[in-house]
């Protein structure tokens, strides 16, 4: 006869079991994800670069699927030990316990995915509930289920255990072999007394900082106070155009003097541009006898990102200026500190549309300042100025801020908008995620008044970090030999049913960015309202530096309208073509062209053109393409004939 705790343990699963479940289940999604996630990646990468991604992505997960099975594991086991103790019913105690994990499990899954189920619109309260009650019901009908046949269930999934088993040993020696088999290029050349004589040059860029919202320019908010004062002795650009409306294309830009069309870096997580091992802006300045340094506080702007990190003798991670105050904010910088250079998709398991992202989000404590603080970078270059950068230098600085989340610390937060709303990372991506391009209602449009408060607090704060370097620079003497150059990546937008950027859309609330030139030792101010281009600033800082701009740089120096000389207008290109394969002719997408007063912006997919003259409307809401059919076909061929001339260029066997 077999007593009563002889029958629970029968019935308890033993902790393998439990692992080989949650293994399976684990890597099924993983495969799933894998399949949908290829589909985007090979618009940029290779094949062997997503297989490398992959395994990573696979011994990580492995890890986890370890974790959660203990974690589901022990508590089943203490209650074990209550029945036993109690004289309880193990099976019922053991029902509940995986109701309760099954339902957490379906919420976390739901939350994942309820962008793709409701496409951001509004969705009634009882509509909620009862899919919150479902996904309950559901929950309870799995865990019974598991719990009356996991001996079945596990004798079922032997081969699949072995097939992932495969999967994760496999995983090992690509992993290792690209991890310890990584090697960093660089470019060895002497320095030379004749290059002494050349003045330093620092590039500082604010990502997703707009002319529109700087005080320097005209806003009706102070936002940039010191930055209004410092550039009374700088040439200030008022039309300066980013190349691209999102970080990596527009920075693969400034770096190489190239159009997108032309370097075919065309998504944040894209490819390198091409040429970019000799083609680059620091390239030759290295060659020229320059110490060259990258600061960059943001993943898509880094150099290895672009490809051009040999070229830098000095270029620290990006996650060394990262200060997390999150669970989320520490796994993204160990992985990335552990990673990034080395493997693509080295955050595969962390992405916001992955099933792991909603569960370290509901761990982490509120983010309520911004975790990339501009003094963690500004410190870090002053202190390399100090011990190790030789004169010259060229130095690009990064910052992140007044990119989102918009959260400076105080007094900055709060300054120009005291309500309580939107004070927090969760909030503010919230606001932004939901609205999107859909019609904004008069109550909305009251939040994004109080969510652009919140930027240009962000931008406040930027301005004073950036007073603050500058004060340091001076104490150091190196203001008079030195050229500062302060600009941007692209805009942000608030307008036209756009929050953000990165969209299709090329208004110039995301393509018009400040450019501020000061010069060392010069005193006087010019306010030069041509357009210029971002593909301008590498080949003005050649020309500062004494070098001869070479052939393949599609930019032009800009150095006379700072003299205060005349310049020939020259047509200026913006594009957004992120939905484009690398190496496969241009097809889709938006570009815009700029001469004169005039903008044509054409969606190639709709094959749709907008006409806008700047001078008159400024807000770009009256359409002349119907009135000025003459300037319309002649930008319109502009784009067209230099579209058509990229894609000559491009071979689809690359």
């Amino acid at each position: 006869m077999i007593s009563s705790s002889n029958k629970a343990d029968n019935n308890k699963p033993p902790f393998i079991q439990f692992f080989r479940l949650t293994f399976v289940i684990f890597f099924l999604y993983l495969l799933g994800d894998a399949i949908f996630r290829w589909d985007g990646f090979r618009y940029y990468a290779s094949f062997s670069e997503f297989i490398q991604s992959l395994s990573l992505a696979a011994l990580l997960w492995a890890i986890m699927s370890f974790v959660c099975a203990l974690i589901l594991w022990v508590p089943i086991s203490l209650a074990e030990r209550l029945c036993r103790y109690k004289r309880m019913n193990f099976l019922s105690v053991l029902t509940f316990i995986y109701a309760i994990y099954a339902f957490m499990l379906m919420a976390i899954i739901a939350t994942s995915l309820k962008n793709y189920f409701w496409f951001g619109l509004e969705v009634p309260f009882t509509l909620k509930l009862l899919t919150f009650l479902l996904l309950g019901l559901t929950a309870i009908v799995i865990s019974f289920l598991i719990r009356t046949r996991l001996n079945a269930i596990n004798a079922h999934i032997t081969p699949l255990v072995w097939l992932f088993a495969i999967w994760v040993v496999l995983s090992l020696p690509i992993v290792a072999f690209q991890y310890f088999g990584y090697h960093k290029a660089e470019i060895k050349l002497s320095k030379s007394a004749q290059f002494s004589n050349r003045p330093n040059i620092i590039l500082v860029t604010f990502d997703a900082l707009r002319t529109r919202d700087m005080s320097v320019y005209g806003y009706h908010r102070e936002t940039t106070p010191f930055i209004s004062d410092w550039a009374r002795s700088a040439s200030i650009f008022t039309k300066l155009e980013a190349s691209s409306t999102y970080t990596t294309p527009s920075v693969a830009s400034l770096m190489t003097g190239k159009r997108v069309w032309t370097h075919h870096t065309f998504q944040n997580e894209g490819s390198k541009p091409d040429k970019s091992y000799s083609e680059s802006l620091p390239a030759l300045l290295k060659k020229n006898g320059y110490y060259t340094a990258a600061f960059i506080g943001t993943k898509p702007a880094t150099a290895s990102q672009l490809g051009i990190d040999h070229s830098f003798d000095l270029s620290p991670y990006a996650s060394d200026f990262i200060s997390p105050s999150s669970l989320l904010g520490h796994v993204n910088k160990l992985l990335y500190t552990l990673f990034s250079d080395k493997f693509r998709l080295y955050n595969w398991i962390v992405k916001k549309d992955f099933v792991f992202y909603p569960v370290l989000r509901l761990v982490s404590r509120k983010v309520l300042k911004t975790e990339s603080p501009p003094y963690n970078v500004f410190y870090r270059f002053l202190v390399s100025l100090r011990t190790q950068m030789e004169e010259p230098f060229f130095t690009w600085i990064h910052l992140h801020p007044p990119h989102d989340p918009y959260l400076p610390p105080e007094p900055f937060i709060g300054m120009y908008d005291a309500s309580l709303e939107l004070r927090t990372k969760a909030n503010q991506a919230k606001l932004v995620s939901g609205i999107g391009h859909v019609n904004v209602s008069e109550e909305v449009q009251d939040i994004i008044s109080t969510l652009r408060a919140r930027y240009d607090e962000n931008i406040r704060y930027c301005d004073y970090e950036f007073e603050n370097f500058i004060i340091q620079l001076s104490s150091i003497k190196l203001l008079n030999k030195t050229v500062i150059i302060l600009s941007s990546d692209h805009g942000e937008s608030f307008e036209h049913n756009v929050l953000g950027h990165g969209c299709l859309d090329l208004y110039e609330e995301v393509t018009n960015i400040p450019l501020i030139i000061k010069v060392g030792g010069k005193t006087e101010n010019r306010v030069i309202r041509d357009v210029v281009s971002q593909i301008d600033i590498p080949a003005t800082i050649l020309d500062f530096a004494g070098i001869s701009i070479p052939s393949w740089m599609e930019g032009r120096s800009i150095m006379p309208l700072i003299n205060g000389e005349s310049l020939m207008s020259k047509p200026v290109f913006s594009m957004a073509l992120f939905n484009n394969k690398v190496g496969q002719p241009i097809s889709t997408g938006t570009v815009a062209a700029w001469e004169g007063n005039y903008k044509l912006v054409y969606y190639i997919d709709e094959n749709k053109p907008f006409l806008f003259n700047l001078k008159s409307d400024t807000c770009e809401m009256n359409d002349l393409c119907h009135d000025e059919p003459g300037v319309r076909e002649h930008l319109l061929d502009l784009i067209q004939d230099n579209l058509k001339k990229a894609n000559e260029k491009i071979n689809p066997e690359k």
